[in-house]
């Protein structure tokens, strides 16, 4: 069963939210008021107008030829520049009325849930920063709903669909809109399943309320993006040696001259990693064909999922310094708490080494982590029915 925007997220706190609605609510009465008013006031003018005069203005407003003997102009009849001006001010209230309106859309949340109301909670938090969760509600969110879960996916505030609404781009802004979306959407203890980036938001908000998570998925989600970096500098760079290709070359002696915390140095990093595939699997399998070829024929998502912007990569490292953490120590510290965690990863996902995925697993230990061949870093996408067995078996328990 799919449902869908029947609520809405608009705020990152219950007090902030509680102003901001009574706000654009008494503004609304407000102009409401306003406009019955002038309603009131027009209905007066017409009934003082004479009848050519009315019929006058509603001929001028269609363009519709009028009878012969009708005034030639509206505004000849004396009291018809006091209707055009109440009529006209009654059209300027609207329009107000419909963007207070539009605004306090736009401050919501693009969210959407599958499944039925009973079904194990699970919260995607897609990758970026600047992306969306298109590619997994076009591709998963139904076929987990229909084994027994309850998918929740939403796009951040300040990206994707949720682009027009009023970011800060912190984890403290991320992680309260989680808290919200639980209260919002009634998800007692849910799995939050973080796909790279959003797999460091899981973490965050596993160690910060590690009461409210039933259990943590981590999907292609980086611990240390320095070491991911460093890997992908590495590996392109013996990729363009065996090609003789000194161009490439040269931009990784520039990369390693770079400043290593700087937003540049990790944009150039991932564009290499894009420029050589790292990405995608070596060889998709016959279902990794199948369900790429039904995401590319999905007119709604497939576009959305091809889109991506700059302000929230910019503004999380601005804030949050994102591409330099090491979460190694969070994640310690939530396994010792108890909270179960498990990784699922392609195998020809370049943006990580075998010895990086090896450290995860002695972390997490190996029953809890899962690396798919024929897979790089959208597992949805590359092994679909691998990645919902997976899911099946690790978080419908207790």
């Amino acid at each position: 069963m799919r449902t869908g925007g029947s609520k809405s997220l608009t705020a990152a706190g219950a007090p902030e939210a509680f102003v901001t609605f009574a706000r654009e609510f008494f503004m609304s009465l407000i102009i409401t008021i306003s406009l019955i008013t002038q309603f009131k006031i027009m209905a007066e003018e017409i009934k003082r107008l004479a009848p050519e005069a009315v019929w006058g203005y509603f001929y001028d407003l269609t363009q519709i030829s009028r009878p012969t003997g009708h005034m030639k102009h509206i505004t000849d009849h004396p009291k018809t520049l006091s209707l055009c001006t109440v009529m006209t001010r009654c059209l300027l209230l609207a329009l107000l009325i419909l963007g207070v309106t539009v605004e306090g859309h736009a401050q919501s949340l693009y969210v959407k849930t599958f499944g039925k109301a009973d079904g194990v909670p699970l919260i995607f938090l897609h990758g970026g920063p600047g992306y969306n969760a298109a590619a997994f509600e076009s591709v998963a969110a139904q076929a987990l709903a229909d084994n027994g879960f309850r998918v929740l996916v939403y796009d951040r505030r300040g990206e994707g669909r949720s682009l027009h609404t009023a970011a800060r781009y912190t984890f403290d802004e991320a992680l309260h809109d989680i808290d919200s979306l639980c209260r919002t959407y009634d998800l007692h203890r849910p799995v939050l399943l973080g796909h790279s980036f959003g797999g460091i938001l899981a973490l965050l908000y596993a160690d910060k309320h590690p009461e409210q998570v039933r259990s943590v998925v981590l999907m292609s989600a980086p611990l240390a993006l320095q070491a991911s970096f460093d890997h992908i500098r590495n590996r392109c760079r013996a990729i363009y040696a065996s090609r003789a290709d000194s161009i490439n070359l040269r931009y990784m002696n520039m990369l390693d001259a770079m400043d290593k915390g700087s937003m540049e140095y990790a944009s150039y990093c991932f564009m290499h990693a894009a420029g050589n595939g790292f990405y995608v699997p070596k060889a998709r399998t016959k279902e990794g064909q199948s369900v790429y070829a039904a995401f590319e024929a999905d007119g709604a998502l497939f576009p959305l999922s091809k889109l991506s912007e700059w302000q929230a990569p910019q503004g999380f490292h601005r804030n949050e310094h994102y591409t330099t953490l090491d979460l190694t120590d969070t994640l310690r510290r939530i396994l010792r708490r108890g909270t179960p965690v498990y990784g699922l990863y392609g195998a020809d996902d370049g943006l990580y080494s075998a010895a990086q995925l090896d450290a995860l697993r002695n972390l997490l230990g190996p029953d809890h982590m899962i690396t798919l061949d024929s897979c790089s870093h959208n597992v949805f996408i590359d092994r679909r029915h691998a990645f919902i067995e997976a899911l099946t078996h690790h978080c419908k328990t207790k």
